[in-house]
């Protein structure tokens, strides 16, 4: 685990399988406790970050910086360490209009309108509670892009961030 500078605080998730740092070079980071590589890009502030904790959950991490802000990062589905659902290579297939054959090679989808049609309906069918973060992730990331909300998680749609925040929408 290694920053560009005076690494000033280091905490365990919840979990014990990660650990966040803050840092002198301007960076929070997310590392696998196990193996000590790094499991995201930094998280970046404009100044010095001297404080960074995972929230009780795994899902998000505050940081603390000499910036004088406190930022709150969803840190992702996956790193709070639930199942993967079988249906999410299917969707990266689908939503990418391509497939790795068995000999590496990308191939077109022959219908990627069906096929992401088809992911679409696992979605909806997948009740496995464990996967229910997954869900609301693939759910939001299909849904109408103008009307949903600004993350997976928050429940402010962008049609209300943008009320909220009229100056950061000027030219729109």
């Amino acid at each position: 685990m290694r920053h560009g500078d005076r690494v000033v605080s280091a905490v365990f998730s919840p979990d014990g399988r990660y650990v966040v740092t803050a840092s002198w070079d301007n960076t929070a980071r997310i590392w696998d406790a196990e193996t000590g590589q790094p499991l995201a890009d930094p998280l970046r502030h404009e100044y010095c970050v001297n404080s960074a904790v995972f929230s009780p959950n795994g899902r998000y991490v505050v940081t603390a910086s000499r910036d004088n802000t406190a930022r709150i990062w969803d840190i992702g589905l996956g790193a709070v360490g639930t199942p993967t659902p079988p249906w999410v290579a299917d969707m990266a297939e689908a939503v990418a209009g391509q497939r790795l054959t068995d000999f590496g090679m990308l191939e077109p989808l022959e219908n990627q309108f069906q096929a992401i049609q088809a992911v679409k309906r696992k979605i909806e069918r997948d009740n496995n509670p464990a996967h229910a973060d997954w869900v609301r992730w693939a759910t939001w990331f299909f849904a109408d892009r103008e009307k949903r909300t600004i993350s997976p998680f928050s429940d402010i749609t962008i049609p209300e961030y943008k009320k909220m925040h009229p100056e950061e929408f000027e030219d729109d």
